[in-house]
């Protein structure tokens, strides 16, 4: 019965390997991309994306003016990236300007971080890190995507843990030959050696990281959305023409903003507030909720006040894109989608050399 199920698992992990393991690699490699894409992006094109000189303390009127007018827009911002007196990268301010039959077209200005000058602009889809963005979170398909992307990670995991099961040292085998990496003469052996021993030391890694992207792909197989969920922000109409100001929380900012931290911001014009998510190496993610009409800070606590949903999406989400253990995190994450391209080669020519000799 042991050497059946065997045979199974080896059956379902070869095939698996070789038919799903194509979009588990391209998922892997345009995952690795995007860890990296602002600093990829920074090399590509610096005029666009890096400071002149050393950023000053952000004016966020200044800089949503700026990008209005470098645009030619009259609307308010979506949301805005601004760079710390620490960076070297110019700061983000996204608005929705649709175009033609595109009811949702956004639209990325940069303002450069010392003189608050135009720097220039891109739309997302059109980027090579946006390209990317789209194929690996739902394939272009929107919903359809997203499951698509969802069930390659279900069985993802399941390859991930039938190699396990077949890696697992059987009667008479020796744990300690099986932890350790043992040369090999031919390149068979190598690669068969290579992908036991990568595989069973990065189990763990590509397992969080496979599991977070299910959840991200489709959160709703773990928490059903109740009736009237759905649906995101619009970023157009009469909401988004309300005036905008900064100046009574500006303050307030300047001084968060003096610390050596990347603050990501949220436009809520719905009720008038301004939602703040800062990262630094030393406190993880902070977050702040002000009153843009009176600059009351009404909620310091954001991120660590969630309920349990939000908490375990939001942990997801860092395991996923590697906001975890500083720059450590984000290379492993690095690494965990190089690896998918190591296995399905490792895998595929040992099966392709057995079967030729066979």
């Amino acid at each position: 019965m042991k050497r059946i199920v065997h045979k199974f698992m080896l059956w379902a992990h070869r095939w698996l390997g070789i038919v799903v393991g194509v979009h588990f690699v391209l998922l892997g490699l345009t995952g690795s991309y995007l860890v990296y894409t602002e600093e990829i992006d920074a090399l590509i094109k610096p005029d666009l994306k890096v400071a002149s000189a050393a950023p000053v303390v952000a004016d966020l009127d200044k800089i949503v003016q700026s990008a209005r007018q470098g645009l030619g827009v009259d609307s308010n911002p979506m949301r805005m990236t601004i760079a710390s007196e620490d960076s070297h990268y110019n700061h983000r301010v996204t608005f929705n300007v649709p175009q033609g039959e595109q009811k949702r077209r956004f639209v990325t200005a940069y303002v450069d971080a010392a003189t608050f000058e135009f720097k220039g602009s891109e739309v997302f889809k059109e980027t090579l890190g946006g390209f990317f963005f789209v194929f690996h979170h739902d394939l272009f398909s929107g919903g359809t995507g997203r499951t698509i992307v969802a069930v390659t990670g279900v069985l993802s995991m399941v390859l991930l843990l039938g190699g396990l099961y077949l890696w697992w040292p059987r009667q008479g085998k020796s744990w300690k030959r099986s932890l350790r990496y043992n040369k090999q003469r031919s390149f068979l052996g190598f690669n068969l050696e290579l992908h036991k021993f990568l595989g069973f030391y990065s189990l763990i890694l590509m397992c969080i990281v496979t599991f977070s992207g299910i959840y991200l792909a489709r959160p709703d197989w773990f928490f059903p959305r109740g009736p009237g969920a759905g649906g995101g922000p619009g970023g157009s109409g009469p909401a988004n023409q309300q005036a905008l100001s900064f100046s009574a929380v500006q303050p307030e900012l300047s001084s968060l903003l003096e610390e050596d931290q990347i603050a990501q911001f949220r436009i809520e014009l719905k009720d008038n507030k301004l939602l703040g998510l800062a990262r630094d190496e030393e406190h993880g993610i902070s977050g702040w909720e002000w009153d843009l009409a009176t600059g009351e800070l009404l909620n310091t606590k954001l991120v660590k006040d969630r309920d349990f949903k939000k908490k375990f999406g939001d942990l997801q989400r860092a395991w996923h894109v590697g906001d975890f253990w500083g720059e450590l995190g984000r290379f492993l994450v690095f690494v965990s989608g190089i690896l998918p391209l190591v296995f399905y080669f490792t895998g595929t020519y040992y099966w392709w050399k057995k079967k030729k000799k066979a």
